[in-house]
This record gives structure tokens, C-alpha cells and sequence, in this order.
């Protein structure tokens, strides 16, 4: 039988077709794909607002009990015990969210929560405390504030709040207003359990003593997440610091011009194009880098203005119109692109959508406006309807595949590219074939979203098989034509061939390096391994401003090209070793508001670390190994 993606389970899962999935899945005794299925339907708790029919979820609950629980009860009687513990944690949230609306007039209570996250995040931008920091733990509390702050947006959108410019907040309504964020960080931190519970595995204890209840993050899907996020994430992070450390002391205007540089550096690296005149949401590339670049710069010389620095932005649509058009913004698509960068209730987040809407104003928060990567909200506003064709992100891909081809021809000067064939309706495509010491190597390139969740996570690992599935059936129908492997061979100027090789390489990181006969590597390591150029750990040095590089596996990046060392590389079982390192337990404390302590996996050894100055060479290199090596 075929099996469901992410995708069907959620679509399906007020329909009759659900529960004859599931006794499908009986049939087969799949215990773990028939209770995964119950998890990532939300039938019963989810981690957003999801609509479930009552009348399904008695049938599927019938369907459990009457079907399900003479084979597995204590799995069942697990499954219901969980849910309700993850119903009465969420349950007792919302009841405190309620209370919270009555502490200050509601109208002024939209206003004020602006007003602190930018006193907020002027805090957040002292140097001195990120160099204290350690890079993931300030890096994942800026995401928090602001993923918490939009929380409470929708939330006060859903009520119909008014949305008012008011006066300026005091001390006592800063204090209470700071309730806000503390339930919305309670509530985000409730519903990256139940997402885990969903698609990830987590266990439950409880102390009989104190019934403390203990919920912790188990097994490898988790790690597997944080490893695939992790050489992104390096390359973001370090190309973040590194613009940071080269600006701390100079000028304002220097200041600006290294951001915009490193801005248009990670699009070009990010869309893997240099043509900025694509079209993405039918508006140029340019417009939209330009449009959040008008946020970013304003906000900047607004900051770095004494007299206004503690200012929230807010103007009306017309005033905004001049600002962008004066930042080289295209006349025509202007309103389109305020309407897409301004926060509603179903804007992603406040790192696609920016603006908030008060009143007939649009309001821009300066300070957190710093923190966002402009590189990183086009790539999540080009995610966001990306199965709708204005969305054009197969451009992306269009131009990743091109990528590819390009770095392959540095090293290897034959190469056959989109070879495509139509057989009684059925296409067959290649999109890179070439030959290594007549080895025939057949490569497909691939664009996923980077996995900032379990759920997207889960979608990317079966993306992943669904990929392979049709690699291998591509190359399949081409080696077993004698006429198609004629003219493959003719192409490459060989007359035979001694092996056959399969790569997959993606954008992203993937901790398994082959997959039913297929190698997987990622874009970073092929980009090294071409440009015969091997990673490195870098120490910037604060006094000299030199950096001074560590290679790591030079003999797997460097020297002669070769069949062996290619396959070495993609299959270099220390990549995972190094990353699943950098992976430690981070403790969620919610002991006095929930008697709740959540572990889960974290980022602990980051991308970039301060050092003292006064430290030896030696001592650094020693931190460095303990640390990633």
C-alpha cells in the first residue's frame, strides 16, 4: 500500500478515507506509522488551532478502542494519558492568557507591547552583552521574544482589539505589560512539546513526591533536525559576527555598507543567482531586497540618533510609498509589497511581515528591526504559498541546479547536463551525469526548506525518500536502455564504464550519507570539495584583525580529483561525529507556573565564540578542539 505524507494525514483527517487508512495500517500491524498518523492529524491536540469534527473524532476514537486496543492497550492507554497531560498543560496557559487582557485597558495594550519589545531590544544590542553570550543561547531568546511578541499580535488580532497609537509607556505598565511576553514564551514553549510529541518522540515522568512532572526530548530524530540545521546556521551566524566584529569601532556609513554587502552576499549564496531581476510573487528580487533594506537602514540612523533612539517608526501608507521609492523601491510594486510585509493574522511571522498596522499607520520597530536577517525572512516569505505558481520558487531550484553544473565543471570537463526523456507519458530526467576514472557518477541537485521545526523537519525527511525513489527510477530506465547508455557513454568519450555512482546533493545538511543506493551530500561540502578547498574553524584575531584558519580533513578536499576521494568525502563519518557534539540538553524550567521541567536538544556549542584577548594561541586551539572537533 501506498503510504500517507504529512501533507494527506492533515487534509484527510475530517474525512471517511482516515479511517480506512488507519485500518490499513492494522492490517499491516505498522503500530508506529498507524499511531504517528493519529499524532500528526491533530485529531485530538495540536500545537495551533486546528479544526476537528467532533463526530470523526468519536468514529476514530471508536475505531481505537473497539480495533486498536485489545492488540496494543498499554500503548493506547500511553496515547491518552499523554494527551490529556498535554491538554491540561496548554488548557491552564490559556486560562492565564485570559486573565492578562483585564491588567490594562485593552486598547492601550497593543501599543504598549510595541513600545517594550523595542525598549527590549536597545538592550540586546549592546556589544558588550553578546560578546558575554554564548551566540545560540542569544540567538534563540531574540527568536523567542519575537515569535512570542507575534503570538500575542494574532491574538489581540483575533479579539479585535483596537490597534491604537497611544501615549507612552510608564514603569508600572511596562512591568505588566511584560506579562504578556512571559505567557506568550509559556504558551510557545507548550507548543514546541506537543509539536515534538507529534512528530519527534518525548517521554513522561512524574515525581511522586513532589509530582513534578518531567517531560524530555528523546531519540535521534531531534539530533538529526539540529544536524541538519547546524551548517546553515554556521554559515549565517559567522558571516553575522564576522560583519559585527569588523564594525564595532568604525563609522555609521561603513557600518551600512559592509550590511548591505553581506545582505546581497547571502541572497546571491541563499538563491544561488546573481540576476536579481527574478521574479518571486511576480514582484523583482531586487524590489524585495531593496523594500526590507528601507526597513533596516531606517531604522539604523534612527537608532544611532540619540535624540530618537528609544522611537517607534510609524507612518501612514503614503509616507512609507515616498520612503521606498526614495530607497530605489519600483513604483509599481510598492503597495504590493507593503501589503506583503505588513503583520496580519495570517502572516507567518514578524520576520516575513515586519510592519504592523495601527490605526491607518504602519508601525516599524526599530530595534528589532536589527535583529531580523533580511536574507532569512525573503527566504521564509517565498516559503510561505510555495505551492502557488506566483510564488516562482522553483526558480530557486532552476537556479541551484545551475549552480551545481558550474561548480562541477571546475574539476571535470565533460559533463552531460539535463538529459530528459518522454516515454509513453512517463519523464525521465537527469540533471547531471559525468564520468571519474570511468566511473559513471549521475548527480541530481535538489532545494529544500531549511528545517527550522519537527514539523518541517518530518516533510524534509520525506521529501528526502520521495527524491530517491525517483532518482533511482530515472537511472534505472537509462542504464537499462542499451541505446541510452550508448549515447551517455558516446557523449562522455568513453567506451565503457567500471561503476556506477548516485549523488544527491541539497541545500541541506543531511546526517544520512546514502539512502538505498544513493550518496547524499549538501551544497556546502560540494562547493568546498570542487573548489579543492577544505572547511575550516576560524579565530578572528580582536588586535590584529587577521583571521587565522584550522583546516579540517584537508586530504579529503585537496590534491588529485578522484572517484574514491569524492565518494570519501560525501561518506566521512566525523561530519556527523563533529555536529552530533555540538548537541546538548537545554532545560526549560516552568516549575512555578507549571510544576513542569522540559530537556530538550539545543545548539550548545555555537557558531562563533568570544574569547578573552588575554589568552594564549595555544589555549585557543584547545577550546576549539574540546568545542567542534
Amino acid at each position: 500500500m501506498d503510504f500517507w505524507d504529512m501533507h494527506k494525514i492533515e487534509n484527510e483527517k475530517n474525512n471517511e478515507n482516515l479511517l480506512i487508512y488507519l485500518d490499513n495500517l492494522l492490517s499491516l500491524k505498522d503500530f508506529e506509522k498507524l499511531f504517528r498518523t493519529l499524532k500528526i492529524s491533530g485529531m485530538y491536540i495540536s500545537y495551533d488551532f486546528k479544526f476537528t469534527d467532533k463526530l470523526q473524532m468519536k468514529k476514530v476514537t471508536d475505531f481505537i478502542i473497539q480495533e486498536i486496543y485489545p492488540l496494543f492497550p498499554e500503548e493506547v492507554n500511553f496515547f491518552f494519558q499523554e494527551i490529556s497531560i498535554l491538554k491540561s498543560l496548554k488548557d491552564n496557559v490559556l486560562k492565564k492568557v485570559e486573565s492578562t487582557y483585564s491588567i490594562l485597558p485593552k486598547q492601550k495594550q497593543p501599543f504598549y507591547l510595541t513600545q517594550y519589545i523595542n525598549t527590549y531590544f536597545i538592550e540586546r544590542m549592546n556589544p558588550n552583552l553578546q560578546k558575554r553570550s554564548n551566540a545560540s543561547d542569544f540567538s534563540d531568546m531574540n527568536e523567542s521574544i519575537i515569535m512570542s511578541f507575534g503570538m500575542i499580535l494574532k491574538d489581540m488580532i483575533r479579539r479585535k482589539i483596537p490597534f491604537i497609537i497611544t501615549n507612552e509607556i510608564d514603569y508600572k505598565g511596562k512591568h505588566l505589560i511584560s506579562e504578556h511576553i512571559a505567557l506568550a514564551a509559556e504558551l510557545r514553549s507548550i507548543n514546541n512539546i506537543i509539536e515534538t510529541w507529534m512528530y519527534s518522540d518525548i517521554e513522561f515522568t512524574k515525581n511522586e513526591n513532589s509530582n513534578m512532572l518531567q517531560i524530555n526530548e528523546i531519540g535521534d530524530f531531534g539530533k538529526n533536525k539540529l544536524m541538519c540545521q547546524i551548517p546553515f546556521l554556521d554559515l549565517k551566524q559567522a558571516k553575522d559576527a564576522m560583519s559585527t566584529f569588523f564594525s564595532f569601532t568604525e563609522s555609521a556609513d561603513l557600518v551600512l555598507t559592509l550590511k548591505r554587502k553581506d545582505l546581497v552576499d547571502k541572497v546571491e549564496e541563499y538563491f544561488y543567482t546573481k540576476d536579481f531581476s527574478q521574479k518571486y510573487k511576480d514582484i523583482p528580487l531586487i524590489d524585495w531586497i531593496n523594500s526590507y533594506w528601507c526597513l533596516y537602514e531606517y531604522s539604523f540612523k534612527l537608532i544611532q540618533n540619540l535624540h530618537f533612539k528609544e522611537s517607534i517608526i510609524h507612518h501612514s501608507m503614503e509616507v512609507w510609498y515616498t520612503i521606498f521609492l526614495n530607497g530605489g523601491v519600483s513604483a509599481m510594486h510598492i503597495n504590493s509589497l507593503l501589503k506583503h510585509m505588513t503583520f496580519n493574522q495570517k502572516a507567518k511571522d514578524l520576520y516575513t511581515s515586519p510592519l504592523i498596522s495601527f490605526s491607518s499607520e504602519l508601525v516599524c520597530i526599530p530595534s528589532m528591526t536589527l535583529f531580523i536577517d533580511i536574507s532569512q525572512s525573503l527566504m521564509s516569505q517565498f516559503g510561505i504559498e510555495e505551492d502557488k505558481k506566483t510564488t516562482n520558487i522553483n526558480q530557486k531550484g532552476t537556479n541551484f541546479e545551475e549552480h551545481i553544473k558550474s561548480l562541477t565543471r571546475k574539476n571535470i570537463n565533460t559533463i552531460i547536463p539535463n538529459l530528459r526523456r518522454t516515454v509513453n507519458g512517463d519523464s525521465y530526467e537527469i540533471d547531471l551525469i559525468f564520468q571519474l576514472d570511468k566511473d559513471l557518477f549521475f548527480i541530481e541537485s535538489k532545494t529544500q526548506k531549511q528545517p527550522e521545526s519537527h514539523r518541517n523537519f518530518y516533510r524534509n525527511q520525506e521529501e528526502l525518500s520521495m527524491y530517491v525513489k525517483k532518482f533511482n527510477r530515472n537511472v534505472e530506465y537509462f542504464l537499462n536502455s542499451e541505446k541510452e547508455k550508448k549515447k551517455i557513454l558516446d557523449k562522455l568519450n568513453i567506451d565503457t564504464f567500471n561503476r556506477v555512482y548516485k549523488i544527491l546533493v541539497s541545500n541541506v545538511y543531511q546526517p544520512m550519507h546514502l539512502l538505498d543506493g544513493i550518496y547524499i551530500t549538501n551544497e556546502i561540502n560540494y562547493y568546498l570539495y570542487m573548489h579543492r578547498k577544505s572547511s575550516a574553524y576560524n579565530y578572528l584575531n580582536p588586535n590584529t584583525k587577521k583571521i587565522i584558519s584550522i583546516n579540517i580533513d584537508s586530504d579529503l578536499y585537496t590534491g588529485p580529483i578522484s572517484s574514491h576521494q569524492l565518494l570519501s568525502m560525501i561518506s566521512n563519518r566525523k561530519l556527523n561525529y563533529r555536529l552530533e557534539k555540538r548537541i546538548g540538553f537545554r532545560t526549560v524550567d516552568l516549575t512555578k507556573q507549571l510544576n513542569l521541567k522540559y530537556t530538550c536538544y539545543y545548539i550548545k556549542a555555537p557558531s562563533h565564540q568570544y574569547l578573552e584577548n588575554s589568552i594564549s594561541d595555544d589555549e585557543i586551539l584547545k577550546k576549539i578542539k574540546d568545542s567542534y572537533l
